[in-house]
């Protein structure tokens, strides 16, 4: 079990806090990314305009940092996160 963090903007790193993937569509999924079990942590007072899609089973999403993360996929708070028909996905106030 790991947990990776994400940011809205900055430099795509290796998804640690200190150099986090930059936006939803670079998380890396499976192999040497997120798998069962894992934690992604979205930054705090970030507003991510893509969707999310999740492609692992058991994942946990939550925040870091000062404020909520938003994911607001098409600019109307209608459509966030997309599980794929996955199970045990856990949105946390981390």
């Amino acid at each position: 079990m790991a947990t990776y963090y994400v940011a809205a903007s900055g430099v795509n790193g290796d998804g640690s806090q200190g150099s986090p993937w930059v936006n939803l569509s670079n998380v890396v999924w499976g192999g040497s990314g997120l798998t069962a079990g894992d934690t992604l942590l979205l930054k705090g007072g970030d507003t991510f305009t893509e969707e999310l899609v999740i492609t692992e089973d058991g994942i946990t999403i939550g925040s870091y940092g000062d404020g909520y993360a938003i994911i607001d996929a098409d600019d109307t708070r209608d459509y966030c996160v997309k599980a794929n028909g996955k199970s045990n996905l856990v949105i946390s106030s981390l």
